[in-house]
């Protein structure tokens, strides 16, 4: 059964932050903004089928809606 996790991911340019707002596989709603989550989650084995370049404004950040699957 495939799993699936939406994710915002935030850079500005050298960093990059993820968000965890929803995850198939458990309650994780919320989560805050972190580094390593992106990491994270590629090395427990989810990898991105769709990816959505979003703005944010006038802004010196870029994000994007990350939709990763499992299984």
């Amino acid at each position: 059964m495939r799993q699936h996790c939406y994710a915002l991911v935030m850079t500005d340019g050298d960093t990059c932050w993820t968000r965890i707002l929803a995850k198939s596989s458990g309650d994780s709603d919320g989560e805050d903004w972190e580094e390593r989550n992106l990491a994270d989650l590629l090395r427990e084995g989810w990898r991105p089928v769709r990816e959505t370049p979003m703005g944010t404004g006038n802004s010196d950040y870029f994000c994007s809606l990350l939709v990763l699957e499992a299984g």
